[in-house]
């Protein structure tokens, strides 16, 4: 077992990816693209794009 310190527990870089992996696979999705729009669909995921400013033409 990984020693976890202040920061909180260390995972690898293998364990990361394996478990987005098993997450997509559930979702039946593909890559992180159709995850991001899956997220924000469903109200999990702000929407963080720039706005212009009030009264900008655009």
């Amino acid at each position: 077992m990984q020693r976890a310190d202040r920061r909180g527990p260390r995972l690898s870089e293998a364990t990361v990816k394996s478990r987005i992996n098993r997450v997509l696979t559930r979702l039946g999705l593909e890559n992180r693209v159709p995850a991001a729009l899956f997220a924000h669909r469903a109200g999990l995921a702000a929407d963080t794009a720039p706005r212009p400013p009030a009264g900008a033409d655009g």
